[in-house]
């Protein structure tokens, strides 16, 4: 077992944003940290339980070109894995709203970083550490219904890769309550809809997770289609096929104009649990892990982008952070200072004023104390 192991005393269970920032400034080799975003019952957990399964496979498995050396975490690993072999429908919202809400002993495993060491069997790749954390869906949710995007601020730590969940499956749900879909007269028009609302939806998490300052300039966006088999099903409805594959595609060239610029984006479907069947193989997953384990991407602890701090309501020792890209929303005089977001959110409940505490975390990044 790695030396740097044994300075954690986690016991196998899943690592939190501190001890994860701790990991990664300690561990000098290769290191990826993915982050997983999307709404709830989307595959998020599903792709890191398939990952492990795979690398531990003894035969048959799709990720042959890679072996789990080891794991810091591996009874969160494990936990997982047992959990969905018992009950398929294990992460419902009542069960997560419990973990979040009323913390027992699934909430170390559920949330937090998960630790694969991976080694690559092909030719001068190097070992690699993943450190792997999916959103929970009701954190977006409820974010997005309250408009109080705080509950999303979970650490200072950029991931190298941003991973967004879009459930392929509400492409051909036929369930609203509020339509018949024998009554729609254009069949074909319904599931074009469906394509463009649950990115739409999907979309609404990405921009949150911009907004709240969880990726910087250098984070690679995976925008992956989970449970791919359920379109690919449509095969012998080719024409309707046809439109749903079309339509996909025009969403991603909209994704691609409006954040191609900021960010460099790739495209993925996957089914790393085709019909939920624990014997049939996964497709397309190995694409998408081998773009995290090969990928030469730069490690950083904060966004590079600067806030405005603004302290127009000194009575109350509040101050609100802004966007540089939204300079317009205060003036001049009440920007007293630039400082970065995650040093002011960490330390909101200090004792000293927020003027003092900005002050000091000025003089710490002079010193290059961070």
């Amino acid at each position: 077992m790695n030396r740097i192991y044994s300075e954690f005393n986690n016991n196998g269970e899943a690592l939190s944003p501190q001890e994860t920032l701790l990991f990664c400034r300690k561990m000098t080799a290769q290191k990826g940290i993915i982050l997983i975003g999307g709404m709830p019952q989307s595959g998020k957990s599903t792709i890191i339980e398939a990952i492990y399964q795979q690398l531990t496979m003894a035969a048959n498995s799709i990720l042959n070109d890679y072996s789990l050396v080891d794991s810091i975490t591996i009874d969160a690993l494990k936990f997982r894995c047992k959990q969905r072999q018992e009950e398929k429908e294990y992460r419902t919202a009542e069960i997560i709203y419990n973990v979040i809400e009323r913390p027992n002993e699934e909430y170390l495993y559920i949330n937090g970083y998960v630790h694969m060491h991976i080694r690559s069997h092909q030719v001068d790749c190097q070992n690699k550490h993943l450190l792997m954390a999916d959103l929970p869906g009701e954190y977006f949710d409820r974010s997005l219904q309250s408009k109080d995007i705080g509950e999303l601020r979970l650490t200072n730590i950029m991931p190298h890769h941003y991973v967004l969940i879009i459930d392929g499956s509400k492409f051909i749900s036929t369930h609203r309550s509020d339509v018949d879909l024998e009554q729609v007269l254009n069949k074909e028009a319904w599931y074009v809809m469906q394509v463009q609302s649950t990115f739409e939806q999907s979309m609404k998490i990405f921009k949150t997770t911009i907004d709240v300052g969880c990726l910087s300039e250098k984070t690679k966006v995976e925008i992956v289609i989970t449970k791919w088999d359920c379109v690919s099903g449509l095969k012998k409805q080719a024409e309707l096929l046809a439109k749903i594959y079309n339509e996909i595609k025009i969403q991603q060239d909209k994704i691609q104009k409006e954040y191609g610029r900021r960010f460099d984006i790739r495209f993925f479907q996957i089914s790393a649990r085709p019909d939920n069947d624990m014997t049939t193989k996964p497709y397309g997953l190995e694409q998408l892990f081998n773009c995290w384990v090969t990928d030469d991407v730069e490690y950083t602890s904060h966004p590079k982008n600067k806030f405005f701090v603004d302290f127009f309501n000194n009575n109350s020792n509040k101050c609100k952070i802004v966007n540089l890209n939204n300079r317009d929303y205060v003036d001049q005089e009440q920007c007293l200072f630039l400082v970065r977001p995650d040093r002011l959110y960490n330390k909101s409940k200090s004792k000293n004023t927020p003027q003092a505490n900005i002050l000091m975390y000025l003089n710490a990044e002079k010193n290059n104390s961070y």
